[in-house]
C-alpha cells in the first residue's frame, strides 16, 4: 500500500493504538525520541516502512514543539529511500508527501493530529 489508509483510520487519538498499528503493520522503529541540544526541543520518533522506491513514515512528537506550543501528536509522511540521511535529520530537506491522519490519504497542509499519551 503506498498510502495510509490501513492505519490512519483506525489510531483514534491513542498513542498507544498508534504504536500497536506500527507494529503489527511491519513500520520499524529507526529514531527514538531524543533531546535536541541545540534547540531545546525535542527530535521526532521516527518509524518507517519500505514501498517500493519510497518509506512511509510516521513522526511521533511525544513533546509536541516548544516553539508552537502543541500537544502530542504524529505527521504521516513520504520521502524517496535514496533521501533516508536527509530525512532523518530533519524532514525539511528531503522531498516529503504529507497525508492526512485521519484518511490516511495524499494531502498539501501538514497536519498535526493529536494523540492522548495513553502509552503508560
Amino acid at each position: 500500500m503506498n498510502d495510509f489508509a490501513d492505519l490512519a483510520p483506525f489510531i483514534g487519538g491513542s498513542l498507544k493504538r498508534l504504536e500497536e498499528l506500527l507494529e503489527q503493520r511491519e513500520f520499524r522503529q529507526v529514531e527514538e525520541l531524543q533531546p535536541n541540544l541545540m534547540t531545546g526541543d525535542y527530535s521526532s520518533e521516527i518509524w518507517l516502512r519500505a514501498v517500493g522506491t519510497h518509506y512511509l513514515a510516521v513522526r511521533i512528537d511525544w513533546m509536541g514543539h516548544r516553539q508552537r506550543g502543541l500537544d502530542a501528536h504524529f505527521h504521516l509522511e513520504r520521502f524517496p529511500v535514496h533521501q533516508f540521511n536527509m530525512y532523518i535529520l530533519g524532514p525539511k530537506g528531503a522531498t516529503v508527501e504529507k497525508f492526512d491522519p485521519f484518511t490516511g490519504r495524499p494531502c498539501k497542509r501538514d497536519p498535526h493530529a493529536g494523540v492522548v499519551r495513553d502509552d503508560s
